[in-house]
């Protein structure tokens, strides 16, 4: 099986043609791969032929990046996974390789290969809600929705608020919207920022929504995602605010949750999340929540020679 490395742009059709027929991940997404390439790190698709491959950023300084499951029949994902891995450290002399997956394949990648690769300690772990929206009511009626009402009803009790395709709006006002969230987030979305950026420059091309709340005539909020290959599902990739007002993340999911409804999505994935994040999350009461890990995978450790 001869592998190639593919520069995303070079290569729409077949990276599109292949997530078609084997994209299963929330993020799976060819624009979205394209927004986080960077001076120094290429989005490039590692192709397996057969429309097989994996999505993945390429460092020029020894360094891979990939984020989400082998595109290709599930039944050999692992195997694919693993000679990625290898043609990354073998062929291309990768320092490493930064994944994200399933804790269950990190365990089996590494009693399969526990001789071919060293695997450092985990980085961090995520866990993903999955939300059903068949029942979701956007009056969120009940005393099990009582908070969120109320912060809901707060907010437009004192502000004059407007909902509106992202769209629409001018793109300076979006990008210092993105630049206020950014000052009060972690590092980690710190250093994302220009993808942010890359995304509103392009009009949000990739999403098939993106949806901003107006508090006041100023623009608060960015909800956006797009529909998960070969599923009735969406994925909620995108939730910025400025924190300006009380009440603003939970209007802006009711808003969300409600509009992916009537687009007739199934369930919705509300994306990766640390722990502070996934306490908010859960005030929507998912059905199901995943866990991923970021993990490295590295060449083996040198054996140390014995002194004579």
């Amino acid at each position: 099986m001869a592998i190639k490395i593919l520069q995303l742009k070079a290569h729409k059709r077949i990276v599109l043609k292949a997530i078609r027929k084997y994209g299963t991940g929330p993020e799976h997404n060819y624009q979205h791969y394209l927004y986080m390439g960077e001076k120094g790190c290429r989005p490039v698709f590692v192709h397996f032929g057969k429309h097989m491959g994996v999505l993945a950023l390429r460092g020029r300084k020894g360094t891979w990046h990939t984020f989400d499951e082998v595109i290709a029949p599930a039944k050999i994902r692992q195997k694919i996974f693993i000679d990625f891995v290898n043609f990354a450290i073998g062929h291309d002399k990768a320092k490493k390789v930064v994944v994200e997956t399933r804790e269950n394949l990190r365990k089996s990648v590494m009693k399969k290969a526990k001789n071919e690769f060293h695997f450092p300690r985990i980085n961090y772990s995520l866990h993903w809600p999955l939300f059903k929206i068949k029942g979701f009511d956007e009056n969120i009626p009940g005393k099990n929705w009582k908070k969120i009402r109320n912060l809901r009803n707060r907010l437009y009790r004192f502000h004059k608020v407007r909902i509106v395709s992202s769209r629409s709006l001018k793109k300076s006002q979006l990008k210092e919207l993105v630049k206020r969230w950014v000052r009060k987030r972690a590092l980690r979305d710190r250093a994302e920022i220009g993808k942010y950026i890359k995304l509103i420059d392009n009009n949000f091309k990739g999403c098939d929504y993106a949806r901003s709340i107006l508090v006041d005539g100023k623009p608060a909020t960015i909800s956006a995602g797009w529909r998960i290959p070969n599923s009735k599902k969406a994925y909620s990739a995108i939730g910025i605010l400025d924190y300006s007002a009380d009440g603003l993340g939970e209007t802006a999911y009711i808003d969300e949750l409600s509009y992916l409804k009537k687009m007739k999505f199934h369930e919705v994935n509300l994306g990766g999340s640390d722990a502070p994040m996934l306490f908010f999350k859960k005030k929507f009461r998912p059905h199901k929540t995943y866990k991923t890990v970021v993990y490295s995978i590295m060449p083996p450790k040198k054996k140390k020679t014995a002194k004579k």
